[in-house]
């Protein structure tokens, strides 16, 4: 059986095998005028042959490919990045682009959408819209606009949430996420419906664009200032998303089912993203001098405002937060000659906090951390005009903690919606523990050693552990040991220093008290604020060693006369 059609403008015979083709190709429409053997013309509609080729996934699919217009969503995707990137200003990008401690710690979860609209430059947009215009226009064709919007919200969101736990401490803008959703998606969708596919559009398709994709990829990895999680994060939704897609020539409820799937699997990942907030903030270990706990890891160094180090909250600016100062936790331990007073390591933290404003408000209450008692500062103030971001209000709470010489704080900074969570979380492990000197110390048991330790251990506080250090030659008299003990006392006397100076006075009254004994007795009493005491022991031993010249000028230097009266 042969026909005759009218195809292009030229009457054409043919077999049924080539009319069915062009009747898939779209050449042969509905009205076109069709006639069977030596019959009249008829329209090709109402011949058998020709509705059980439309009937067909590929003749349907043909005809949804040939539909006149724009694709919409497309459309609206494209129109939406350029009104942006044309009314962008600074309050767009505050509020809107991707960064990762404004997504988990203050809730702003819309920004692992919003980045997309937002654009660095003029080639930037051009660049990103030109991979999206020249994916999606077909792509929308094959799957429908609902699922290209699915798609989009799917593969955007993939890439800002990876890029947000991958690449914590630079923002992201851009629509390139969801272009790489939509390249894979049509890498895939290519691979699984080749078949129907027009032969001039396959190379948008399938494994052409698979090389295509897995190569700009590639090239983006290799240039700075490029966030290839986030692309990961859009080729690996879309990649997933394409296999679940069909062409609507199949049928469009069944893409509308998977695509309100997705939608709402993103929804629900944003819903739990807000809800756990600074819970899913990773931490570290950190240790510093006199202390042990965690930091955020995605924080970096940086100063706090009581004057310490710390790790402070990355931001586009260099200075923490987005749109405001940002949040900053620090540890810090610090060492002077002499015990510390709490006036005195308090002051000075104060006095930094005041210089930034002056109408500070302070609250204290007094803590105590593994034994050690300190003291809690609450302190409300205002960013000063100097700083980066003037007039943002902040909340600061600085814990002083004092072990004799040593200092260490303990503090936090905060602008408001950073939630106070956190700092109890980055608080609960927190320990101190013996500082650097201690240990640099070491141990052994000659009595250098013992002294060394002893004097560090003194100095930070633990003076009972210092002197028991000696306590065996005390008890036998040791004069060596006993001048140890003294000297380690002498800087600073403390309670724990009796042992030694009942030891010394039994020594210096002795039948042959010596001057290193004497010496480092009167050292500590003086220490101790008995110079009654101190001259005493002098008298005492030159009663035993009248002749002795360095107990004589010992009692000189006491300001006490070494006359003997006849």
């Amino acid at each position: 059986m042969l026909l005759r059609a009218l195809i292009d403008g030229t009457e054409r015979t043919l077999l049924p095998t080539d009319f069915e083709e062009l009747v898939r190709e779209g050449r042969v429409d509905a009205e076109t005028p069709v006639a069977v053997g030596d019959a009249p013309p008829v329209p090709a509609h109402t011949l058998g042959i020709y509705r059980e080729v439309v009937g067909t996934p590929a003749a349907r699919f043909r005809a949804a490919w040939d539909r006149p217009g724009i694709p919409w969503a497309t459309a609206l995707l494209a129109g939406l990045c350029i009104r942006a990137y044309l009314w962008a200003g600074d309050w767009m990008y505050e509020r809107m682009l991707r960064a990762s401690d404004a997504i988990v710690l203050r809730g702003e979860v819309w920004r692992v959408l919003t980045y997309a609209f937002l654009h660095g430059s003029a080639g930037h947009i051009l660049s990103n819209l030109s991979f999206l215009v020249f994916i999606s226009l077909s792509l929308e064709r094959i799957v429908g606009a609902r699922a290209i919007l699915a798609l989009w919200v799917a593969s955007t969101a993939g890439g800002g949430l990876l890029a947000t736990w991958f690449l914590p401490g630079a923002s992201s803008v851009g629509a390139s996420g969801g272009d790489y959703g939509f390249l894979a998606a049509a890498a895939v969708v290519g691979w699984r419906w080749i078949d129907l596919i027009p032969r001039p559009a396959r190379a948008r398709f399938g494994g052409a664009m698979a090389f295509f994709t897995l190569y700009s990829f590639y090239g983006g990895t290799q240039r700075e200032g490029v966030d290839s999680w986030c692309h990961l994060g859009g080729l690996l939704a879309g990649g997933v998303f394409g296999a679940l897609l069909r062409p609507v020539t199949a049928t469009y409820r069944e893409n509308d089912r998977v695509s309100a799937a997705l939608v709402g699997g993103v929804g629900l990942a944003l819903v739990v993203v807000f809800a756990l907030g600074y819970r899913l903030l990773p931490l570290e270990p950190a240790k510093v001098d006199g202390a042990v706990g965690v930091r955020p890891s995605w924080w970096g160094p940086g100063w706090t405002q009581a004057g310490g180090t710390g790790w402070v909250e990355p931001s586009a600016d260099g200075r923490g937060g987005v749109g405001g100062v940002g949040a900053a936790f620090g540890i810090s331990t610090e060492r002077r000659g002499r015990d510390w007073l709490l006036a005195d390591a308090t002051g000075d933290v104060l006095t930094a906090y005041r210089d930034a404003d002056p109408a500070l408000v302070v609250e204290r209450e007094t803590v105590a951390l593994d034994g050690i008692e300190g003291e809690r500062l609450a302190l409300s103030w205002v960013t000063p005009v100097t700083s980066p971001h003037p007039g943002t209000p902040m909340h600061s709470v600085v814990d002083v903690f004092l072990r004799g010489h040593y200092r260490t704080i303990v503090s936090w900074d905060a602008p408001p919606g950073t939630p106070a969570g956190l700092r109890a979380r980055l608080l609960e492990p927190l320990h101190l523990v013996d500082p650097s000197a201690v240990a640099d110390a070491g141990g052994g048991e000659s009595l250098r050693a013992r002294t060394l330790q002893a004097h560090a251990l003194f100095e930070v506080g633990r003076r009972s552990a210092a002197l028991a250090l000696f306590a065996p030659g005390l008890k036998a008299a040791d004069p060596k040991e006993v001048v140890a003990a003294l000297t380690t006392c002498a800087p600073e006397f403390d309670v724990a220093c009796e042992p030694a100076i009942v030891a010394g006075v039994a020594l210096a009254s002795g039948p042959t008290p010596t001057v290193e004994v004497v010496r480092a007795l009167v050292q500590a009493q003086i220490a101790a604020g008995r110079p009654e005491d101190a001259r005493a022991a002098v008298e005492t031993a030159l009663v035993s060693a009248p002749s002795d010249p360095g107990l004589a000028r010992l009692m000189e230097g006491l300001g006490v006369s070494t006359d003997r009266p006849e």
